[in-house]
Order: C-alpha cells, then structure tokens, then sequence
C-alpha cells in the first residue's frame, strides 16, 4: 500500500478473511486454487453465499463480470459495514455517524429513567454508552454537530427529560465532565475521549512502528518524512490520516522519534 509501503495479501479476524489482490483472471484463478487447496486440507469449504467481492472503482466492468462469473462470488459495489463500522470512504462516515446515534437513542429508550437515582443514571451514562462510541472513535473522526446530538441524548437521560417537557438541569455538563477532584463527577468528555484514541493511532506509529497498522500508514502517507509534526495531509488522502496530521500538528509536539510527547499549550 503506498510506494515502497507494506504489501496487504489478507487479513484475518475469528473467522472472517479479506483476500486483496489484482483484478486479473490470473489472480482470481490462483485465489481460487488456494482457496480449494485450503478446503481439502481442512475439511472446510467456502460458504459462496456469504462472499462478496469488491472492486476499485477503476476496474472495467467487462473484467468485473468475467471475475464474478469465473469465481460465482457476489459483486458489492461499497466494503459495507463490518464489527458495527461502515469501512467505505465518504459516505460511511456519515452511515457511522447515524448508527451510533441509532444505537445510543435504542439503549437510552429502553431504560426506565424515571425509575433509577441520579447516581444509577450516571454509572450508566459513564459505563455504557460512553462505551458504545468507543470503537467507532478508533478510527473515525465524530462530525461535531453528532457530538452534540450524543451529549444532548446523555443530558436529557441524566436529569430525567421526556420528550415535549421542559426540565432544568441543576448544573451544566461541563461540569459533570470535570474530574472529581475539580468539583465534578467524572464524566468522560466524548469530544476529548475521541481525539485521544485516534492520537493513540498516531502515537502507535512511532512507539510501535512494526504493527501491521503503522506499517500501512506509515508506508502510504508519510512520504519519507521522518516526525509525525512535519507530516502533511492532501484531500486526496483517508479521513483517517487527516485527522491524524489535524489531531497531532494541533495537540502534540514530538521531542524525539522515540522520546516522549511535549503538550503544546493552546
């Protein structure tokens, strides 16, 4: 991936297996010997129902069909969504975006807020949903305008608003956010908490510069520059490593490759 970056064959997690090579019918001849071979070591057989195969949008369709048709696998024109994430560039973030709130508006709704302490509220404000963006924040940048839609859920479920009634809250949730020793109660900030896991991302790349991710990255976008801070970003690049250069060149400075991390004052 990238020039002179890591070569991705597959990737394997439980029992699922991305295969990536050329759209060639040589290629997907060799695939498919491996995947027969495979099959009579083991015992086990590919279930042709459940896969798919997609296409980089410069691909001749002509070459497509003949792919489709040779191997009898199912053209999927976008990656889907895979362990709760839409992978697609552009419009998966938005889908990610959606489904996160989706899901949080499910879990809120389903308790019985008006029955639990404010304390029992809270544990579950902290404990659950702020989990539930967990995954989706390692990798993808939350649109600030869905921050506020998850916070205002948050809010509405700590000081026990219904839908169409007007209630007071004691006290701003900025102040619920800050540490218990400042005088608040804890509450992880969720525009923070995502800026760090994906600051740990990029940290990963110099502290762990052998890990398959940092690896990619590192091969595709860094363009022989040798400090995460003098690495750039063009609009041609993921979303992903845009945030990276963002989150990086604006919180951090790196003192050494391998030295530790200096917060540049705001």
């Amino acid at each position: 991936m990238g020039k002179g970056g890591v070569e991705v064959s597959h990737l394997l997690f439980a029992d699922d297996l991305l295969l990536i090579c050329e759209a060639e019918m040589d290629q997907m001849s060799l695939v498919m010997g491996i995947l027969e071979s495979f099959g009579n070591m083991s015992g086990q057989k590919v279930n042709f129902q459940k896969t798919n195969v997609y296409f980089s949008k410069n691909v001749d369709r002509i070459v497509q069909n003949e792919i489709c048709m040779f191997a009898s696998f199912k053209r999927k024109d976008d990656l889907g969504r895979y362990l709760g994430a839409y992978m697609a560039k552009g419009k998966g973030k938005g889908k990610n975006s959606q489904s996160l709130l989706d899901k949080m508006q499910s879990k809120l709704s389903g308790w019985k807020k008006l029955t639990l302490s404010l304390a029992g509220r809270l544990n579950l404000v902290q404990s659950v949903t702020n989990q539930m963006a967990v995954y989706s924040m390692q990798h993808v940048a939350i649109p600030v305008g869905v921050h506020k839609q998850m916070v205002e859920m948050q809010r509405d479920f700590v000081w026990g608003r219904e839908e169409g009634k007007r209630k007071i809250s004691a006290v701003s949730w900025e102040l619920l956010c800050r540490e218990k020793k400042n005088g608040g109660l804890g509450l992880r900030n969720l525009e923070f908490m995502n800026e760090a896991l994906l600051g740990r991302v990029a940290w990963n790349m110099i502290a762990k510069p052998n890990n398959l991710c940092s690896k990619v990255l590192s091969g595709k976008y860094r363009r022989d520059c040798n400090l995460m801070n003098e690495c750039k970003a063009v609009k041609t690049d993921s979303d992903l490593w845009r945030n990276l250069v963002r989150i990086w060149c604006c919180r951090f400075a790196l003192c050494t490759e391998s030295g530790s991390l200096q917060c540049i004052e705001e």
